[in-house]
């Protein structure tokens, strides 16, 4: 069994986390630690885990991007960008049971502000499906796609292949 050692770090990575997740709107957590050996967070002491797929989800994406910002912002090894899929789906279903303590459109309009300002370090790609505003939309520029394809939008990242039926 080895001792996970990290020091300063998992404070520092939990207060990155707090400070994204009061900025999202999630103001009522009073408190956010790292939990070293699982290297997940804690929020008022409860795992992130114990929480509902909407949350947990949001709490991974304020993780995740707090370890970045550690990492690259003290010069430790990281990519230097994170991609995330998704942080604000689950939180948005309507079929959802969760208890939501803020309004879905809250999170959302508040993610997208924070998000058209980050600054760095480091990259982030969020990949989602939630209607942006347009204030923040303007400030953004993001990539949409939509449609099926057929003349429609685009349907995803790659663009369709072209297949000649004359060669099959």
């Amino acid at each position: 069994y080895l001792a996970l050692n990290v020091g300063d770090a998992a404070t520092h990575v939990a207060a990155h986390a707090k400070r994204y997740l009061h900025a999202w709107g999630f103001t009522g957590i009073q408190s956010v630690l790292l939990e070293a050996e699982a290297c997940d967070l804690i929020l008022d002491s409860r795992a992130r885990l114990d929480f509902g797929a909407g949350k947990r989800a949001i709490f991974l994406a304020a993780l995740t991007i707090a370890v970045m910002e550690h990492a690259v912002g003290n010069g430790y090894p990281h990519l230097g960008f994170v991609v995330i899929d998704s942080p604000l789906k689950s939180y948005a279903d309507p079929k959802s049971k969760e208890q939501r303590d803020v309004e879905v459109s809250t999170v959302t309009d508040r993610f997208y502000a924070w998000l058209a300002k980050w600054k760095g370090p480091g990259q982030l790609i969020i990949l989602e499906n939630q209607e942006i505003k347009s204030d923040s939309s303007k400030l953004l520029e993001p990539l949409e796609f939509v449609g099926d394809g057929d003349g429609d939008g685009r349907q995803g990242f790659y663009p369709g292949m072209q297949i000649d039926v004359t060669d099959a």
